[in-house]
């Protein structure tokens, strides 16, 4: 393979064919097989993107429901369902908000796009006085390197993104951080007994008051008055 200058990398574009930029490989190259395992090859990176892109989206899930989860002790503000009732909200489209989600797909998006210009099926037919020749077509991979680059840098962007997510910290919540755990969710939905009417109310998550229980309190979320926390004071 001859040397590969700056210069010549960016000359020669994004998805550009190039006999000096086939992937040496000991595949098959003619035939169904040739086809298929070029093909193969092509596409597994796409694969392997997708899997990205799902974790991603599960790690920024996780620490934006974390987020609006412990924002209840900060603010009152209604539950947010799958089919909103009273003065519910509606989930997100894109499960996350879309200050996040938007760019998030974008950029995945771009991502993918990229990649298919940077490894690409090529068919090679050979020529003989200007006419093909029969059953002499073979299958390839092609390899470009200006996109290889931007992937690399979009690459490093999302996981210095990611990493800068998660140095975040809350707003000054007092609350346990429950993530999606079943069994605190359920202990902090253990309201009042006359507070029948809390899932389609504005909601806040604090210490309510109980009769004849001065010793232990009790948090959870209500749409009546709560009180701070107090450091120290054993809570149910």
């Amino acid at each position: 393979m001859s040397k590969f200058t700056a210069e010549t990398i960016i000359s020669l574009g994004f998805g550009a064919v190039n006999s000096n930029m086939l992937l040496a490989a000991n595949l098959p190259e003619k035939g169904t097989g040739g086809l298929a395992s070029s093909v193969l090859i092509a596409n597994l990176p796409q694969l392997v993107l997708s899997f990205v892109y799902l974790s991603y989206n599960g790690l920024v899930t996780c620490m934006l429901l974390a987020n609006e989860y412990n924002g209840y002790e900060i603010h009152r503000k209604s539950l947010r369902v799958t089919a909103p009732h009273g003065q519910q909200r509606s989930t997100y489209w894109l499960q996350i908000p879309y200050t996040y989600g938007v760019p998030m797909v974008t950029l995945f998006a771009t991502l993918h796009w990229l990649i298919s210009q940077s490894i690409f099926l090529v068919r090679v037919e050979r020529y003989a006085d200007g006419a093909p020749i029969g059953h002499s077509s073979i299958s390839a991979v092609g390899l470009s390197p200006a996109p290889m680059l931007v992937v690399v840098v979009l690459g490093m962007c999302i996981t210095a993104i990611a990493v800068g997510l998660s140095q975040r910290k809350f707003n000054g919540s007092a609350m346990p951080v429950t993530a999606s755990c079943s069994l605190m969710l359920a202990s902090s939905s253990h309201r009042p007994s006359g507070d029948v009417d809390a899932a389609v109310l504005p909601v806040k998550w604090g210490e309510v008051e109980e009769v004849g229980n001065t010793d232990v309190g009790h948090c959870c979320f209500t749409s009546r008055e709560v009180v701070e926390v107090v450091p120290g004071r054993t809570y149910r």
